[in-house]
């Protein structure tokens, strides 16, 4: 890979905390070596719970993409699970646009046959995850009482998240997270001993834009 290329992160929640903004990209700094610079929309303090939360933040997501590819980005990752302006972005930039709902489905999919999201409101399952899990989704819970990421972040919203955890690890085979608050939170890796794999969606964009940048580095076709 080379570590010359910069992926940029678009968090989808407003904050002037660089600590907190920047947490997605230094998970994928630290798993993948991967450079990241982090850019986050104006006027949404409490992210996107929703696809019509979603739908309003479009314009201003596909604005930060563009930003970070005059800045000389050669990739972007939409850190949302719903994946808002993945698509449209695609349309203006040159470079690729990942979004970490779907990268996170696709990844699932290469580990199970019997998917379960957990989600940020109960069974509400991003449309374009669930269309790419097709019927290998076959359970999806959320956490009782929350009502965006902020909750998250509190003791009952913690220990719902981990109870969700393990209900789901009795149905399927593989759990996917479908929102990035998760990832900030950590909760992939609370658990010594479940017996499914989960896949954390901001693991899973660095992991599709490691592979994009270690294939697109080769000059020539590959030999083995």
């Amino acid at each position: 890979m080379n570590n010359a290329k910069t992926l940029a992160v678009i968090r989808v929640f407003t904050s002037d905390d660089p600590a907190v903004l920047e947490k997605h990209g230094k998970i994928i700094e630290r798993l993948y070596g991967i450079p990241t610079r982090t850019y986050c929309i104006p006027d949404q303090p409490e992210g996107i719970p929703d696809e019509a939360t979603a739908a309003k933040c479009v314009d201003r997501i596909v604005a930060k993409c563009l930003e970070a590819e005059r800045d000389g980005a050669d990739a972007v990752l939409v850190s949302c699970a719903i994946d808002p302006g993945v698509a449209e972005a695609r349309k203006f930039c040159r470079i690729p646009v990942f979004g970490a709902g779907s990268c996170a489905a696709a990844m699932a999919l290469t580990m199970g046959r019997r998917v379960g999201v957990l989600s940020l409101i109960a069974g509400d399952v991003p449309s374009e995850p669930k269309r790419i899990l097709g019927d290998r989704l076959v359970a999806a819970v959320g956490i009782e009482g929350v009502r965006d990421t902020r909750d998250l972040l509190t003791d009952w919203g913690k220990a719902g998240a981990k109870k969700c955890v393990e209900a789901l690890a009795k149905d399927c085979d593989v759990i996917m997270f479908s929102c990035t608050g998760f990832s900030t939170m950590g909760i992939a890796h609370w658990f010594d001993d479940l017996p499914v794999p989960i896949v954390d969606a901001i693991e899973a964009g660095g992991a599709a834009a490691a592979r994009y940048f270690a294939v697109s580095s080769v000059k020539g076709p590959l030999k083995f």
